[in-house]
């Protein structure tokens, strides 16, 4: 039978978090470019980012940009018949 050895989990500095979540803070960074380079989850670096009350970079470029609520489409009548026309 194979052995169970217990499951340790590592436990990241203060300084080591912090500069983590710096990381997470500049402009174009995303959480998981950030946790990539640095060698652990993004989960886990989101759990930190929450924990803190900081939001993740990406979600203060969505809500800073200006980007339309609506995006007016073809109804769907006109794409039911352009479909129709195209698979015949």
């Amino acid at each position: 039978m194979a052995e169970h050895t217990k499951r340790i989990r590592r436990q990241r500095s203060a300084d080591f978090k912090r500069q983590v979540m710096d990381a997470c803070r500049k402009p174009d960074a995303s959480v998981a470019g950030v946790a990539l380079a640095h060698e652990i989850n993004a989960n886990l670096v989101r759990r930190w980012l929450r924990e803190q009350g900081i939001v993740a970079s990406s979600k203060h470029v969505a809500a800073e940009t200006n980007v339309l609520d609506f995006v007016p489409v073809q109804a769907a009548h006109e794409l039911g018949a352009w479909l129709q026309a195209w698979l015949r």
